[in-house]
């Protein structure tokens, strides 16, 4: 089955081979109890990986959706978000700008609900995108300006990357995404940025265990990248002002969520753990078994008016 697509932002999905024969009760189940929400589509957006495409996700992508067709034969696509991986602000505000690239494509097709689902560093990706959709235009064109050397040439006016500007035009004209409602879900370290929810968002977030990678100051981008490197100084400026604190410093965290430790799943003959930073260090029964934990309580916190079964 070839993965519904949506322009830009969604990126390519390989496939993984597994056991979704196996898992296909479990599947079933999920793909329903999704269904009889009124969920549209299911958003995967990958952790820190940085330069290249989290196979981990890429995989797990592909598999999600395949499994959730043939366990349920309903139609809930599964797409993947795909951003640099880079932890600087530049880096967030694009992978945030490649999200609400995503979801403006999806809004266009009719109201609906989709569920984004983030790894690891994601969670400041998905922090940031929440801001972007609550604020107003004066706050949004400020953020983009602050980026403009990084997707329009300087002088010649010239938008290289036109996803930014698309972005930018629709959000300038609020409300942006009226007709979405969000269900996010993190698996991840305390965001950067606070989480800014109205009406049409609700949050879940698992608690990544700590890593040196989610403390570490994260590094700019590189000398020779005069542009991204000049956005994401501007960037780190305008959020570390006292204005756009209370909006995007993580010092205002109010958590209007849950905040959860991250699932406990049977692994290696009975025994229980948690993954570590890195997913691909598991093997692939145990990364699905996780997965499927996870998504099962998510089904059960979020779309809870259908007792879901599980194996």
């Amino acid at each position: 089955m070839v993965p519904t697509s949506v322009p830009a932002a969604l990126g390519r999905r390989a496939t993984w081979s597994g056991a979704v024969d196996a898992l296909g009760p479990r599947l079933a189940e999920l793909a329903h109890a999704l269904s009889e929400h009124g969920l549209a589509a299911l958003l995967l957006i990958p952790g820190s990986h940085p330069g290249e495409t989290d196979p981990f996700c890429d995989r797990l992508a592909r598999w999600l959706e395949t499994g959730l067709h043939t366990g349920g034969g309903l139609l809930i696509p599964v797409h993947l978000v795909e951003w640099s991986g880079e932890g600087h602000d530049l880096g967030c505000a694009d992978g945030a700008v490649r999200l609400l690239d995503a979801l403006l494509a999806l809004e266009k097709k009719a109201p609906q609900r989709v569920l984004l689902l983030g790894l690891s560093q994601a969670a400041h990706v998905l922090a940031l995108a929440s801001c972007l959709i609550a604020a107003g235009p004066e706050t949004v064109t400020k953020v983009f300006q602050a980026a403009r050397v990084y997707y329009r040439w300087p002088l010649l006016g010239c938008v290289d990357i036109p996803m930014w500007e698309r972005v930018r035009r629709r959000l300038e004209r609020s409300p942006a995404l009226a007709d979405c409602l969000l269900d996010i879900v993190v698996w991840g370290p305390v965001a950067r940025y606070s989480w800014r929810l109205d009406s049409r968002m609700r949050l879940l977030h698992f608690v990544q265990p700590a890593t040196a990678e989610c403390v570490e100051p994260p590094r700019p981008p590189e000398r020779a990248a005069w542009r991204a490197r000049l956005a994401d100084r501007r960037l780190r400026l305008l959020f570390n002002s006292s204005q756009f604190r209370s909006q995007f410093g993580a010092e205002s965290m109010g958590w209007p969520a849950a905040v959860l430790e991250s699932p406990v799943v049977p692994v290696r003959q009975g025994e229980h753990a948690t993954p570590g930073p890195d997913l691909q260090n598991w093997s692939l029964s145990e990364r699905q078994q996780w997965t499927l934990a996870l998504v099962e309580e998510v089904v059960r916190r979020f779309y809870a008016g259908r007792q879901l079964k599980v194996a």
